[in-house]
Protein backbone atom coordinates (compact mmCIF):
# COMPACT_ATOMS: atom_id res chain seq x y z
CA UNK A 1 0.00 0.00 0.00
CA UNK A 2 1.26 3.60 -0.78
CA UNK A 3 0.66 6.65 1.68
CA UNK A 4 -2.74 7.46 2.67
CA UNK A 5 -3.98 3.91 1.94
CA UNK A 6 -5.69 1.78 3.94
CA UNK A 7 -7.02 -2.10 3.67
CA UNK A 8 -10.48 -2.80 3.94
CA UNK A 9 -10.52 -4.06 6.93
CA UNK A 10 -8.48 -1.26 8.56
CA UNK A 11 -11.36 0.68 7.33
CA UNK A 12 -14.08 -1.15 8.51
CA UNK A 13 -11.88 -1.23 11.93
CA UNK A 14 -11.87 2.78 11.73
CA UNK A 15 -15.81 2.99 10.85
CA UNK A 16 -16.31 0.74 13.65
CA UNK A 17 -14.63 2.65 16.06
CA UNK A 18 -16.59 6.26 15.27
CA UNK A 19 -19.81 4.07 15.50
CA UNK A 20 -18.57 3.16 19.11
CA UNK A 21 -18.35 6.97 20.09
CA UNK A 22 -21.52 8.00 18.00
CA UNK A 23 -23.62 5.49 20.67
CA UNK A 24 -21.52 6.64 23.79
CA UNK A 25 -22.43 10.25 22.45
CA UNK A 26 -26.24 9.28 22.22
CA UNK A 27 -26.43 7.24 25.26
CA UNK A 28 -24.82 10.42 27.14
CA UNK A 29 -27.20 12.56 25.66
CA UNK A 30 -29.96 10.68 27.11
CA UNK A 31 -28.58 9.69 30.58
CA UNK A 32 -28.14 13.28 31.01
CA UNK A 33 -31.92 14.29 29.77
CA UNK A 34 -33.25 11.38 31.99
CA UNK A 35 -31.31 13.12 35.77
CA UNK A 36 -32.43 16.72 34.38
CA UNK A 37 -35.03 17.95 36.60
CA UNK A 38 -37.32 21.20 36.80
CA UNK A 39 -39.25 23.64 34.61
CA UNK A 40 -35.85 26.23 34.13
CA UNK A 41 -33.93 23.17 32.40
CA UNK A 42 -36.69 22.07 29.84
CA UNK A 43 -35.29 23.47 26.81
CA UNK A 44 -32.13 21.71 27.93
CA UNK A 45 -33.67 18.32 27.89
CA UNK A 46 -35.37 19.34 24.80
CA UNK A 47 -32.03 19.95 22.77
CA UNK A 48 -30.34 17.20 24.67
CA UNK A 49 -32.85 14.82 22.65
CA UNK A 50 -32.25 16.38 19.53
CA UNK A 51 -28.56 15.62 19.89
CA UNK A 52 -29.32 12.01 20.59
CA UNK A 53 -31.76 11.78 17.87
CA UNK A 54 -28.78 13.36 15.06
CA UNK A 55 -25.51 10.85 17.31
CA UNK A 56 -28.18 7.30 16.41
CA UNK A 57 -29.27 9.14 12.91
CA UNK A 58 -25.41 10.33 12.09
CA UNK A 59 -24.61 5.87 11.26
CA UNK A 60 -27.85 5.07 10.37
CA UNK A 61 -27.70 7.79 7.15
CA UNK A 62 -24.24 6.43 6.01
CA UNK A 63 -25.23 2.57 6.31
CA UNK A 64 -27.72 3.51 3.59
CA UNK A 65 -25.16 5.43 1.29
Amino acid sequence: MKGNEVSLDGLIDGLNYDLQWEYAAAIQYIQHQAVISGAAYNNIRDELAVHANEEVRTPLSCRTR
